[in-house]
């Protein structure tokens, strides 16, 4: 059964990640890969105690921090992306135009 609300998926989420070790990193990638919710990941970055050293950022947090970035920047690009297929579309139907002017 699926954790009804987000203490729940925070709490479920935490208890998967704390049990993995720095061996087990590619484990815990495909864990935070797999939750959708950004602010439930920013949450748990230091949220609880990986490392009691707080000086430095544990390997946990450099992992999640990573993927937060990547994710940033892929919905940064998405406004681009959509500005340059319009762009190009308007290109492709003016070249129609002018072609169909021509003949």
């Amino acid at each position: 059964m699926k954790p009804r609300n987000r203490d729940e998926r925070r709490e479920e989420l935490r208890r998967k990640l704390q049990a993995l070790t720095k061996d087990q990193r590619e484990e815990f990638r495909s864990v935070i890969r797999a939750e959708r919710d950004d602010e439930l990941l920013a949450d748990l970055r230091y949220d609880f105690a990986w490392d009691p050293d707080p000086r430095k950022s544990t390997w946990q947090a450099i992992e999640i921090n990573r993927l937060l970035t990547k994710r940033q920047k892929c919905r940064e690009a998405i406004p681009v992306w959509v500005g340059i297929i319009i762009a190009n579309l308007l290109a492709l139907a003016s070249l129609i135009v002018s072609i169909l002017k021509h003949t």
